[in-house]
C-alpha cells in the first residue's frame, strides 16, 4: 500500500507518516543528541508506572490545551480544529518542550527539539496519543464540547513545523476575514490515532480526508519552503479533488512561511 511517485520518494497511506518524504526534512532539532529509540514510548512506560501522576497530569495539560468537557465526535469530517485551540497546542509546545527535554521522533536522529520545529510526528508522540490514550479518541474530541464542521480542508505535509503550519492559517483566516472560532479540518487533529483503520476506507473517496473536503467551502495547502507536500501522493490527491470539483464555487488556495513571515501565493 505504498505508492512510489519518483525514485526516493514514497508515500504511505494516510496516517503517521503520510506526510513526510524524510523525517530528516524539517527537524527542530537543536543539536543535541539523545539515546531514545522511541520518545513517545518511553514517555508512556514511565507514566504507565505512576497512573495516578499520568491521569493528574493530562488532565492538568487537557486544561492547557483549550480543552472543553471533552466530547464524541460521531463523523471524523466534522472534527475541525480553531485556530484558538491550535493556538493552545502551539504554547503547550512552549511550555514543555525544552522543560521536559523532548527529542525527535526521527529514529536515525533523537536529538532534543525547539518548539517553534515540532512538526506533526513529534506532536503526535509527545501530545497527541499521550493526551489521548485514555479515551482512544481524537485530539478534537479532547478538546471540543461539540461537532467542528470545517469550513477549510487543510492539504499539508506533516514535516511542517506546527508552529509555522499555525501561522499560516491564521494569516489565511485573516485575508478571508474568518473568526478564529472557524474550523480547519487537519488530518492529524481530527483522526483518532488510534484506530486509523477506521479513518480510512478502502476507496479514496470514502475517506475521511474525501468526506470533510465535501463540507468545507474550500481547500488550503499549507506549502513548506522545500515543496515535499508535492512528492505526497494524498496531497496531490487532494489537490486534485479540490481543483476538479463539479461545484464551481469551491476555493483553493496556497499559504507559506517566508521569511517576511506567512503569505498567501
Amino acid at each position: 500500500r505504498r505508492l512510489s511517485l519518483h525514485e526516493g520518494a514514497v508515500a504511505p497511506v494516510p496516517g503517521v507518516g503520510s506526510r513526510a518524504v524524510d523525517r530528516n526534512m524539517g527537524s527542530g532539532c537543536s543539536g543535541t543528541k539523545k539515546s531514545c529509540h522511541d520518545p513517545a514510548e518511553a514517555f508512556l512506560v514511565k507514566a504507565a508506572s505512576q497512573p495516578d501522576n499520568l491521569t493528574k497530569g493530562w488532565a492538568h495539560s487537557a486544561t492547557e490545551l483549550g480543552a472543553g468537557k471533552g466530547c464524541l465526535i460521531e463523523k471524523t469530517e466534522e472534527r475541525g480544529i480553531t485556530l484558538n485551540q491550535l493556538g493552545a497546542l502551539v504554547a503547550f509546545l512552549h511550555q514543555h518542550c525544552v522543560a521536559e527535554g523532548w527529542v525527535s521522533t526521527n529514529p536515525s536522529n533523537p536529538c532534543a527539539l525547539l518548539p517553534d520545529k515540532v512538526n506533526l510526528y513529534d506532536g503526535t508522540h509527545w501530545v497527541i496519543k499521550p493526551a489521548t490514550q485514555a479515551r482512544q479518541t481524537s485530539y478534537v474530541e479532547l478538546i471540543a464540547d461539540g461537532k467542528q464542521p470545517p469550513a477549510w480542508f487543510v492539504s499539508h505535509f506533516w514535516g511542517e513545523a506546527i508552529a509555522a503550519f499555525t501561522k499560516c492559517l491564521e494569516q489565511h483566516a485573516a485575508d478571508r476575514q474568518l473568526s478564529r472560532d472557524s474550523p480547519y479540518w487537519v488530518c492529524a487533529y481530527a483522526n483518532n490515532q488510534w484506530k486509523l483503520g477506521n479513518e480510512v476506507g478502502g476507496k479514496p473517496c470514502e475517506t475521511s480526508f474525501f468526506k470533510a473536503m465535501g463540507l468545507a467551502k474550500g481547500t488550503v495547502s499549507v506549502l513548506d519552503l522545500q515543496g515535499w507536500c508535492y512528492t505526497r501522493v494524498w496531497c496531490v490527491y487532494e489537490i486534485w479533488v479540490s481543483l476538479h470539483r463539479s461545484d464551481a464555487s469551491y476555493l483553493y488556495d496556497v499559504y507559506t512561511l517566508s521569511d517576511s513571515g506567512p503569505v498567501g501565493i
